[in-house]
């Protein structure tokens, strides 16, 4: 094995989620296999351009398939995205002292878009949560830099666990 080349080097570190005690426990149970997180850069929609697709911000259903496809098809480059499906990341919790401490390994099955005003009680439950407004109280706690827009667009990251 050859060492990088200059100016090149290895990054072996993996991304981190840090999750509450009380969801780790439910991702450890085997309850929870979906986390939901902002899109980092919330994006800037064109209104005549979604107009010339036939599509406007106020129809959110319409506008969420098209970006989906378009995702999905390759129009929206998947670079985007903050894993790639395959990829593994860490799993940590935090302890009564807010130290975070790693409990397990996440591998990406699946990435899917949404948008925060179109999650479902469905998409709530997924993630670990029994109501709208304890979803929405995990979000502010966990997501504190999450856009101030009315409707964030999300990544919902469907994962295994492995020890």
């Amino acid at each position: 094995m050859r060492a990088p080349a200059e100016g090149h080097s290895l990054n072996f570190t993996l991304k981190q989620l840090i999750l509450s005690a009380g969801l780790a426990a439910k991702v450890q149970a085997g309850n929870v296999r979906v986390v939901v997180v902002p899109f980092q850069d919330q994006p800037h929609l064109d209104g005549h351009g979604l107009a010339e697709l036939g599509l406007s911000e106020g129809n959110s259903q319409a506008l969420l398939a098209a970006v989906r496809h378009a995702y999905r098809t390759g129009v929206i480059d998947s670079r985007i995205s903050p894993i790639a499906p395959g990829a593994a990341f860490d799993l940590l919790h935090l302890t009564p002292a807010h130290k975070p401490v790693r409990f397990g390994t996440g591998i990406v099955l699946r990435m899917a878009i949404n948008r925060l005003d179109l999650l479902t009680a469905r998409h709530w439950r997924a993630s670990g949560h029994d109501s709208k407004a304890s979803f929405l109280d995990y979000w502010s706690q966990v997501m504190p830099d999450t856009p101030t827009c009315p409707a964030p667009w999300c990544w919902l990251i469907h994962f295994d666990l492995k020890g």
